[in-house]
């Protein structure tokens, strides 16, 4: 065989074993950003986030109707940068609070209004106030600002619930991981206009920076599901994970409070 039969050989083999690679992928569930059927369609009358200078994305206020790909949608409602439910907007100030901090499983990002956590505990305990803090796509470190944010309005007998879920640990450091959901999914007016803060622990001291969005995507990877697999699998090998950072985090969000007048406790996302 000559020279170039070889190298003609070659490419066709290289082409059949990436349309293989590639139906492989799909049978196996992997999607790319554009046919995942739980991707955002729309956000009426906005996007339900805004940049932030400190917390690099926030709520913004207003109700709004989001609708997924998959067909699914579901109405929220924002004020004072909190999740609630529009019908139960009433809070006593005679009232203890209970103030959740956490990412999108406390925020309820896919229920209605009236089943997100935040609305359950109120029917059941009305003997307190919820006020639900989280928001999509947080990591500890958003949660942990956040929270700084609202310690003067905390009473004592309040409670904080702060969430922890294992892949907080690649949204504390703003690993690739993360970096790829964040480009896949993520309003585009949030990536190139605001800094976002990750932890950094170097001589026993726990630092938390600014940074500006930054990420290296594979070309192509929007239509074929075996370059977004390469890419994910890229990330990973990159990504050096420490949940050594979560401690060092929550250590300082307990000792920036009253611990005498205020409950502290972890919810864990297993």
């Amino acid at each position: 065989m000559s020279f170039k039969n070889r190298i003609l050989a070659t490419c066709i083999s290289l082409v059949l074993l990436a349309f293989v690679a590639e139906l492989l992928c799909r049978f196996y569930g992997i999607n790319t950003p554009e046919d995942n059927p739980f991707v955002v369609e729309s956000m009426r009358p906005k996007p339900i986030l805004t940049p932030d200078s400190v917390l690099g994305f926030e709520l913004r206020e207003g109700e709004f109707d989001i609708r997924l790909k998959n067909g699914y949608s579901f109405k929220v409602y924002q004020q004072d940068k909190s999740r609630l439910a529009s019908e139960s907007q009433s809070k006593n100030d005679s009232l203890n609070t209970l103030w959740i901090y956490g990412c999108s499983f406390f925020y309820g990002y896919g229920l209605q209004d009236s089943l997100i956590v935040s609305e359950v505990l109120k029917r059941k305990a009305d003997s307190i106030n919820v006020n639900n803090r989280s928001v999509p796509g947080y990591s500890n470190v958003q949660s942990f600002l956040k929270m700084q944010q609202d310690k003067s309005e905390f009473k004592k007998g309040d409670k904080i619930v702060f969430a922890y879920a294992p892949f907080h640990d690649e949204r504390n450091m703003m690993l690739n991981s993360y970096k790829n959901k964040l480009f896949s999914y993520s309003n585009s007016s949030i990536l190139d206009s605001v800094q976002f803060p990750k932890a950094i622990f170097e001589e026993n001291t726990l630092r938390i920076i600014h940074e500006k969005f930054n990420y290296s995507s594979f070309p192509f990877r929007n239509v074929s599901c075996f370059l977004f697999w390469l890419e994910m699998v890229r990330n990973e090998l990159l990504d050096s994970k420490d949940n050594q950072l979560f401690i060092e985090i929550l250590e300082s969000a307990i000792n920036s409070i009253d611990k005498d007048s205020l409950d502290f406790c972890v919810a864990y996302i297993g």
